[in-house]
């Protein structure tokens, strides 16, 4: 599968268009949940790598949906762990 900004990420099994029986919305909800299904599987590769590479590396080697939505994951687990940690001086 291909992003508007040329990244490609593989689907993790094939939509089989001759199940449809011609029928184009159920072949297209297939197609939907193969995404849904592709994505799921980058982004929890993506969650359990963040800590183990290089930053750099990480990046690189992930789509774009991976890498923002694990920035946005870990940005809020750390801001938790510091208002928790050290309540209000721990916004600064």
């Amino acid at each position: 599968m291909y992003s508007s900004e040329n990244e490609y990420v593989t689907f993790l099994s094939l939509v089989d268009t001759a199940a449809a029986r011609g029928n184009v919305d159920e072949w297209l909800l297939e197609v939907e949940r193969r995404m849904i299904q592709c994505i799921r599987d980058v982004c929890e590769r993506a969650y359990k790598e963040y800590d183990a590479k290089n930053r750099r590396t990480w990046v690189m080697n992930r789509c774009g949906m991976a890498v923002l939505n694990m920035d946005m994951t870990f940005w809020t687990f750390e801001t938790e762990r510091s208002i928790i940690e050290h309540g209000n001086e721990g916004l600064g």
